[in-house]
């Protein structure tokens, strides 16, 4: 699809570059004539010498033109009379029942407005008359039409011959009367005759300013799906062959489709590149989409500054999963009309955008056998997204085609990368937010193989990760929750990894449930697994993704690791160990699953696990690196008296070990009492006092020396650092939650417990 003006010669009138112009041909300047000629010869406000250099320049290039001369007269007619008259026609005009042969600007015809035309070639003033006349006529018509199907039969404007002399016509008429000929208005109605679209470029050409304003008034004006309508087509055509003469502005009348949710056809051309105008033989968008973008981006004009290229699959993804309902209603009904429509019939956008994507589908799948590239990683996780998107959505329903490159894409091997993780993780989402993809025996079992591939390289991706989403842990929640029935913590977990709110057919996944109940994951296997799964370390409420303690929890709540006889006591306290402040609200859960675990319930209860032993219990307490400890022992054994409480020797004896180092790197151990302190406590005994004597006032004198300075070497040692404490309270305060639950649950059970 040509358009009438030339890329470069729109590009030098938008920055009025004489020198760029100076080397265009005559017929490539033909189209500006008439904006460059009104420059050039009337008055102007800018009367400096870059602007007297300027026009000079200009005069210049148009004596070589011979079509200038006549664009001369219409310069020289009578604007004022000519002002006059069209107040009156526009106010005929604005009366109902008006035609065409009722005008103020023309008296009666004799021939066709056409012929008139022609005959009237050395009178510039009728010549504009019977313009103005005809266009004023369409614009009346044109208000009376709400359909946006209007079409006006103008043998004027038809005719090709007199296109260069209407042209010139119109540009000066508009620049002379801006107050009564509105430019969108005027674009409006020449969209209704034949030819009007070419014209309309002329005009922008000629008036580069007004580019982005006329382009919002037609999106602004446009159809909410306008491949539905005659009218829609129209103004999308004219659309292409703006942005095909400006292909720089591109993108921002695709803003503009998004602004007023109108014309998504227009938009799935530019962000394809697909249109016929890109094979045009003037430049193209396609041709220009990676050098101007760069250009753009230096302009700072708002547009991408990416090419749409690269552009196309982040952008309708970020419409569908924005946060505007809006935009996401409208793209919707745009996929659901265009799937109704027939496949003979002209191709439609959808059909465009469906097909682009098929092509990127294709290149981002690797060969079979070799790993993805790694540049091809973020794109290939964001198509995946899309699809399920425009599926989940906007109810998209797959080709055939379509899906075998889909499973093809997914059932890839990524590099052990964190975005290879993700990717694997969304490809599992895809499977079960499309189960339809798995249509043939075949097919399954490369799901199967790819599966179990990815439990192999599970270790190749975790050390990859910190406290993101696991693909391991997935496949083993996934797993879990198949087991249990747990239908809707799986639409919840894909609904979360995918970042979008999807409806998950329960009833469509009876493949992928017997792929991961039956052939990969028993619940024997998933047992004996999760105990080996790492901990994570420092675990706390800020971690996000789905982590081990997800799975634990649930083979707790489902007693797999007593019905299967896998302990899980180590795992559980190693866990405990390993947390801290704030803390994980499935912590507690946790703990209260796993004594439950422990306890039977039964007079005949089945296999429990293991508890956790006393010594252990201690050892989180005992290891406490926490300077008050020393204090508060030395306070407790200063206010013990008799009879001995049996606590207080198995008290001191944990203190001292303690404080005694028991390997050549020990860990921190506690403060020791201080000799002084120790001897304090033997100098303050209570002396008789017939006893008493001068030496009995030194030793108190001693004595209380003694206590200052352990008092002040009390106060001289820094305390343990906050950080430390907080560290070692949370596994001591859910230890503590652990001991008192226990307790609670044996003193109810306990005749049961007995009894076993």
């Amino acid at each position: 699809m040509d358009a009438p003006v030339r890329q470069h010669v729109f590009s030098a009138m938008q920055r009025m570059d004489t020198e760029a112009l100076s080397t265009c041909s005559e017929t490539e300047l033909r189209p500006v004539l008439p904006g460059l000629t009104r420059m050039a010869l009337c008055g102007s406000l800018d009367n400096s010498e870059n602007g007297k250099l300027l026009r000079k320049r200009v005069l210049g290039i148009l004596s070589k033109t011979e079509a200038v001369n006549s664009i001369v007269e219409v310069l020289s007619i009578d604007f004022h009379a000519l002002e006059q008259d069209v107040k009156k026609e526009q106010q005929l005009r604005s009366k109902l029942g008006s035609s065409l042969s009722e005008s103020v600007l023309v008296s009666q015809l004799q021939h066709g407005i056409a012929l008139e035309f022609e005959h009237s070639k050395n009178d510039p003033a009728q010549r504009i008359r019977l313009l103005l006349s005809e266009l004023l006529f369409i614009l009346s018509e044109l208000k009376d039409q709400r359909a946006g199907n209007y079409s006006k039969q103008s043998d004027l404007f038809e005719c090709h011959v007199y296109s260069d002399e209407i042209l010139d016509v119109l540009c000066i008429a508009m620049a002379e009367l801006p107050n009564l000929l509105n430019m969108l208005d005027i674009v409006e109605a020449l969209m209704c005759v034949g030819n009007g679209n070419r014209l309309v470029c002329q005009l922008v050409a000629n008036n580069p300013e007004s580019f982005l304003e006329v382009c919002s008034s037609l999106v602004a004006r446009g159809e909410k799906q306008e491949e539905d309508t005659l009218g829609g087509r129209r103004r999308l055509t004219l659309l292409q062959m703006l942005c095909t003469m400006n292909p720089k502005a591109a993108l921002s009348v695709r803003n503009f489709c998004i602004e007023y949710c109108n014309m998504p056809g227009f938009m799935v051309i530019v962000s394809t590149q697909l249109s016929e105008a890109s094979k045009a033989e003037s430049p193209s968008l396609a041709e220009h989409s990676s050098s101007d973008s760069a250009e753009v981006k230096a302009t700072g004009s708002g547009v991408v500054s990416e090419s749409t290229e690269n552009d196309t699959i982040p952008f309708f993804t970020s419409l569908l999963l924005g946060s505007d309902v809006g935009v996401r209603n409208w793209i919707s009904a745009f996929i659901k009309a265009g799937q109704k429509r027939k496949p003979e019939a002209n191709p439609s956008m959808l059909g465009l955008l469906r097909k682009y994507l098929l092509e990127q589908l294709i290149a981002l799948t690797p060969i079979r056998g070799q790993i993805m590239e790694e540049s091809t990683v973020v794109m290939a996780s964001s198509i995946l997204r899309l699809y399920c998107a425009f599926k989940g959505i906007a109810t998209m329903k797959y080709s055939d085609e379509e899906m075998g490159c889909l499973l093809r894409l997914v059932i890839s091997h990524p590099p052990p990368t964190r975005a290879g993780a993700h990717f694997i993780s969304l490809g599992i989402c895809t499977l079960i937010a499309s189960p339809g993809l798995l249509r043939s025996i075949d097919e399954e079992q490369q799901v199967v193989n790819w599966f179990r591939w990815l439990m192999t390289s599970e270790t190749h991706f975790e050390k990859h990760l910190d406290k993101t989403n696991s693909p391991g842990e997935m496949l083993f929640l996934l797993a879990l929750n198949f087991h249990n029935n747990q239908m809707q913590a799986i639409t919840d977990l894909v609904c979360n990894t995918l970042g979008m709110k999807i409806a998950v057919k329960t009833s469509a996944l009876v493949k992928i449930r017997q792929i991961f109940t039956m052939e990969l994951f028993t619940e024997q296997v998933v047992a004996a697994h999760a105990v080996k799964l790492p901990v994570t370390p420092n675990l706390d409420a800020n971690a996000i993704g789905y982590l081990p303690v997800h799975s634990i929890l649930q083979l707790l709540k489902s007693r797999a690791f007593s019905k299967h006889r896998v302990s899980i006591k180590k795992w559980v306290y190693k866990q405990i160990c390993s947390s801290c402040f704030p803390l994980h609200p499935l912590l507690p859960q946790l703990i209260e699953s796993y004594v439950n675990s422990v306890i039977p319930k039964t007079p005949k209860p089945e296999h429990t696990n293991e508890r956790i032993q006393e010594d252990e219990a201690l050892a989180l307490f005992e290891t406490t690196a926490v300077s008050t400890s020393t204090k508060w022992v030395y306070k407790q054994i200063c206010s013990s008296c008799f009879p001995l409480h049996p606590l207080l020797p198995q008290l001191i004896e944990s203190y001292v070990n303690s404080v005694i180092p028991k390997t050549p790197k020990p860990e921190h151990t506690n403060e020791r009492i201080q000799e002084d302190e120790a001897l304090a406590l033997f100098e303050t005994t209570a002396v008789s006092t017939s006893t008493a004597s001068s030496s009995s006032s030194s030793t108190k004198k001693k004595n209380t020396g003694a206590r200052k300075r352990a008092k002040a070497e009390a106060k001289s040692k820094p305390p343990a650092h906050p950080e430390i404490q907080g560290k070692q309270l949370c596994p001591q305060l859910l230890m503590l939650y652990y001991l008192l639950l226990y307790e609670d649950l044996y003193q109810t059970h306990k005749k049961m417990i007995g009894e076993h």
